[in-house]
């Protein structure tokens, strides 16, 4: 774990994922939050950033934001693959570190963010948007979202 000077904590850790693979888990907790949020995780195997956005909730001014400490440090990847309700984008990091702009707004620590135009990855587009997943009421109290293969994804309670 790494803390910046705000007090933020960037949390990496590693699980099997088969006989040969190994996930790298990264999660950044902030100061201010009571629970951290995964940015994403790394196939260590194939050197590739695994990231999940929806393009309404996490653009800004049309451009996904990247977290600064992570893209310039981070030695164990080398590509970056982001997934949105759009498509999957592949591309290399060192891409984005050339064609993206600091964010300039006045943070520091692990709140820097490297700003990418969303049409500069469209040209790396290498497939469509993963399948939406759709919802199933079971009850009034309970929701279960199942994706597609029919396997029950999240059980929300909404009492």
């Amino acid at each position: 774990m790494k803390t910046d000077i705000n007090g933020n904590e960037l949390t990496i850790t590693t699980q099997s994922c088969s006989s040969s693979s190994i996930r790298t888990n990264i999660l950044l907790k902030r100061k201010n939050e009571s629970t951290p949020s995964e940015i994403g995780y790394i196939i260590n195997d194939l050197k590739l950033l695994i990231l999940k956005r929806i393009r309404s909730r996490d653009s800004i001014n049309n451009c996904y934001a990247f977290n600064h400490h992570l893209m310039s440090e981070g030695k164990s990847f080398d590509w970056i693959q982001l997934s949105d309700d759009y498509g999957v984008y592949k591309f290399r990091k060192e891409f984005l570190l050339q064609n993206g702009k600091l964010l300039d707004d006045g943070a520091m620590g692990f709140d820097v963010q490297i700003l990418l135009p969303v049409y500069g990855i469209e040209q790396c587009k290498i497939g469509k948007p993963p399948a939406k997943s759709e919802v199933k009421k079971t009850n009034k109290k309970r929701t279960v979202i199942i994706d597609k293969t029919s396997h029950a994804l999240f059980d929300l309670d909404e009492s």
